[in-house]
């Protein structure tokens, strides 16, 4: 969303954002963010209003959903000070849509729904919501916005394809990395032979998708000596992880924490291998994780646990092994098969190469931007 508040920016569009103090994934308003009222500030050209965010303490399934409600009202009282020809909402968070929807219709304008995940498909694949009414209601919600929009972006065909099958037509907008991030990775220096164990990194959210607690199983198949995993990041099952790793005692098992861009790139150059999963759910076949583009530009082989999307982006480009999610003896298996550096050399120059011509974001900007403008 900055790269195209940015790029509209740069065609001539007068932009305002409306978005939440940032807290993700840690949960906690960052410094220099505290205030209890809007804030109205100015970025590289670009309006922005930071909302005071909710943020509970616990992370049960209603009170996610009533703070995103509040979250959701708080920005509609903040947009409705403002003129707009075209509202535009970005969702891993089911209400902003229709919430975005009545601000276009009350003011007359134009309405594009760009959808990062299906996340009201997550909640009954995974168990976390039983109740096949609210599911269903929720769906129906998310259809019906969908079908009012001027406008429905997705980050896969794969979930065009689900809005497809509801008679629903949708543009795909990849996840794919900014000019600065993308020459930050490409930088990352190659892996060199050397003596000690083989070193894992996972680096991103640790939450219930991404089942991490597979890799620590991986861990206690694997001799200590000959392979060291690394977690960077943060998120609702960090603290369960950990206490698994010391209940275990497992002594090849670091945890790095929340990292910034500098800590990642170090992390990146130290590591001979990059894994990501996410777990057996029909809804997540369709989500392709943004670090799988990081992983594959920063010239690391990558092992990805999962099915769909990223199963194919790994698959197509020769850049790692797809194991199936949830399979520690699979993970534990393709580590040992990528003991050898000569073969983690070549799977991480094809997932370079790959990244590098086909993961830039600047041409799915410049055509969510022609969108955008042809809308208007």
């Amino acid at each position: 969303m900055s790269a195209l508040a940015s790029a509209l920016r740069d065609h001539g569009h007068d932009v305002t954002v409306v978005v939440p103090a940032p807290s993700y994934p840690v949960r906690q308003v960052f410094d220099g963010f505290e205030s209890v009222a809007p804030v109205d500030t100015v970025s590289d050209g670009v309006r922005v209003w930071r909302v005071p965010p909710v943020l509970p303490r616990k992370a049960s399934v209603p009170v996610r959903i009533i703070a995103e409600l509040r979250n959701a009202w708080r920005q509609f009282a903040c947009a409705m000070k403002l003129d707009a020809d075209v509202v535009i909402a970005t969702s891993p968070i089911i209400p902003l849509g229709p919430i975005a929807w009545m601000i276009a219709r009350l003011k007359r304008a134009r309405f594009a729904w760009d959808i990062r995940d299906l996340t009201w498909m997550y909640a009954g694949d995974l168990g976390k919501v039983r109740s096949r009414a609210i599911l269903w209601l929720t769906e129906q919600l998310v259809l019906s916005t969908a079908r009012a929009a001027d406008l429905v972006t997705t980050t896969t065909p794969e979930q065009g394809e689900y809005f497809r099958s509801h008679g629903i037509e949708t543009k795909t907008v990849i996840n794919a990395l900014d000019p600065a991030t993308m020459a930050r990775l490409l930088a990352v220096p190659g892996s060199e032979p050397h003596a000690g164990p083989l070193r894992i990194l996972y680096a991103g959210l640790i939450g219930f998708p991404q089942g991490i607690g597979n890799l620590i199983d991986a861990a206690l198949l694997l001799d200590p000596k000959s392979v060291q995993v690394e977690i960077a990041g943060a998120g609702l099952d960090e603290a369960a992880i950990r206490a698994r790793v010391d209940e275990l005692g497992l002594s090849n098992v670091v945890f790095h924490g929340y990292a910034d861009q500098a800590t990642l790139d170090r992390l990146y150059a130290g590591a001979d291998v990059l894994y990501a999963q996410l777990r057996a759910a029909r809804s997540l076949r369709t989500a392709l994780p943004t670090k799988l583009a990081e992983y594959m530009a920063a010239g690391r082989p990558v092992i990805f646990g999962g099915e769909g999307a990223g199963a194919r982006l790994i698959g197509s480009s020769g850049a790692g092994l797809v194991i199936p999610p949830d399979d520690p003896h699979a993970l534990s298996s393709a580590i040992t098969e990528l003991q050898s550096c000569t073969r983690r050399a070549e799977m991480g120059a094809r997932g370079r190469e790959y990244a590098e011509l086909h993961l830039r974001r600047e041409p799915a900007i410049e055509r969510f931007v022609a969108e955008i403008t042809a809308m208007a």
